[in-house]
């Protein structure tokens, strides 16, 4: 069976460099690089880097919602399975909340 080894994590916000920003994560067990971007176009395109950087998988923040979750998979061709995490609905609110401060 192989081995997941190699994570790639994005998220969605404003005010990240245009470009995206990346760091990596290096240890004996895996390896992970976590990008912050501006625009789900800009998360389209750090995740075909990813791939051809040799990704495994891939997580999206909430922010990329579901259509921005297919967007993401359409860019790739599905060639990794791509994942996005979610909130409850109650939970939701709470994070708009905190956001319209």
């Amino acid at each position: 069976m192989a081995k997941l080894n190699y994570y790639g994590f994005i998220f969605v916000g404003d005010g990240y460099d245009d470009e995206g920003e990346i760091w990596e994560m290096d240890s004996p067990m895996f390896k992970a690089r976590i990008a912050a971007v501006p625009t789900i176009e800009i998360g389209c395109e750090i995740a075909r880097d990813l791939v051809s950087e040799g990704v495994q998988m891939i997580e999206l923040c909430g922010g990329f919602e579901k259509a921005g979750l297919q967007k993401v998979i359409s860019s790739i061709n599905g060639k990794v399975p791509v994942g996005s995490v979610d909130f409850e609905e109650g939970e939701m609110v709470k994070l708009k909340d905190f956001l319209d401060r």
